[in-house]
C-alpha cells in the first residue's frame, strides 16, 4: 500500500557497483603501482635486465586497465544516479511523508537486502543516501532511520555473527548521513 513497483525494480535490480564508485581505492592502488614504475625505470637505467622490462610492461598495463576501469564505473555511477533521480519521485505511492511507509521500505526492501551479504548492507546505505539527496517525495529521512533503528533493536540478539556483521555495515554508513 506504501510501495510502487519501481522502487522494487530498481533497488533489487542494481548492485553496490551501479551505486558506488571506490576512487579513493582505485586512487590509492594507482600511486602505488606508479611508485613501482618508476622505482623498475631506475633500476632499469642502471642495468639491463629482461625481468625488469617484462614486469614494467605488465604493471604499466595494469595502471592503464585500472585508470580504464575507474572511468567507466565513474561513468557508470553517474548514469545510475541521473537515472535513480528521474524516477525516484515515483517510488512510494503517496507524496506526504509517512512512518508506514518507510517502515514498509526497511522491512520489504532494505533489511532482507541487507542481510545477504556486506555488498548488499553497503548498497542498502548509499540506496538511503541517495534518496536523501534527492529529496523524494514520500520518503522521510527521519522516519526511516526510526523505523530501522526500532526494528534493528528489536531482532538485534536473533542475528546470526554474518548478520550482525551486516547489519553494522549498514548502521555505520548511514550514521555517516547522520553526521
Amino acid at each position: 500500500n506504501h510501495l510502487t513497483s519501481d522502487l522494487f525494480e530498481v533497488f533489487y535490480a542494481h548492485s553496490l557497483q551501479d551505486i558506488f564508485c571506490p576512487d579513493g581505492i582505485y586512487t590509492l592502488e594507482i600511486a602505488r603501482l606508479s611508485k613501482e614504475v618508476e622505482r623498475l625505470t631506475q633500476r632499469k637505467s642502471q642495468q639491463t635486465n629482461v625481468q625488469d622490462d617484462d614486469e614494467l610492461q605488465r604493471i604499466q598495463k595494469v595502471v592503464e586497465e585500472l585508470r580504464k576501469d575507474q572511468g567507466d564505473q565513474q561513468k557508470r555511477v553517474k548514469q545510475f544516479c541521473e537515472q535513480l533521480q528521474a524516477k525516484s519521485n515515483g517510488f512510494f505511492v503517496s507524496d506526504e511523508v509517512s512512518a508506514q511507509s518507510a517502515m514498509s521500505f526497511f522491512a520489504r526492501c532494505v533489511y532482507p537486502r541487507c542481510m545477504q551479504g556486506p555488498d548488499d548492507a553497503l548498497y542498502c546505505a548509499r540506496f538511503i543516501q541517495l534518496l536523501h539527496q534527492n529529496d523524494t517525495k514520500g520518503f522521510g529521512t527521519l522516519h526511516f532511520l526510526d523505523a530501522m533503528i526500532v526494528a534493528l533493536s528489536r531482532s538485534l540478539f536473533g542475528l546470526t555473527e554474518s548478520e550482525a556483521a551486516c547489519v553494522s555495515i549498514l548502521l555505520f554508513e548511514t550514521w555517516k548521513l547522520i553526521s
